[in-house]
């Protein structure tokens, strides 16, 4: 009994802390909040308090990397790629994460997210003076648009990858 209080107490304040405007709180009810799934295991319940905190804070790491966690743990792929969606709006984004995110929205057959993910890696490889590392999102975003009729789009964004490569590729 006393350990089923203490846990719905702590899913309590996980809630609470989660639902604050302070940065240092949300990242304690992250802390809490993993502490009651350790002992009064509610997924459902859990994956609903942090989308929550990230409608308000989508860029808390803390709140998105538990959230991620156990999206992927759960085999829940919408929300995976709604994690990876989230984290692929943030500075320093990483290719893995759009590559990923990518694939995701082409398997869940969700052009638009795919589109949207593609583009992303672009704009963040050319920020980065990079753009050969997009290389394979101008290829696939090309494919995609020739696939939905939109030829001279896909066109234009065979040529940009054609320029943008490397010339050993």
């Amino acid at each position: 009994q006393e350990g089923e209080d203490r846990a719905a107490q702590a899913w309590r304040l996980a809630a609470l802390q989660l639902a604050s405007s302070d940065e240092q709180a949300r990242d304690e009810g992250v802390d809490w909040l993993s502490w009651a799934l350790e002992r009064a295991p509610d997924e459902e319940r859990a994956m609903s308090l942090l989308r929550s905190a990230l409608d308000a804070h989508p860029a808390q790491d803390s709140v998105l990397s538990l959230y991620e966690r156990l999206a992927r743990e759960g085999g829940d792929d919408a929300r995976v790629l709604d994690a990876l969606t989230l984290r692929a709006r943030q500075e320093g984004v990483g290719m893995d994460v759009l590559r990923e995110g990518a694939a995701r929205a082409a398997a869940a057959s969700d052009g638009a997210a795919e589109r949207w993910l593609l583009r992303r890696a672009v704009e963040v490889a050319r920020e980065r003076e990079a753009p050969s590392e997009a290389v394979w999102a101008m290829v696939s975003l090309s494919e995609r648009l020739r696939a939905e009729g939109a030829y001279a789009e896909a066109l234009e964004w065979l040529i940009a990858a054609k320029q943008s490569a490397d010339p050993d590729e």
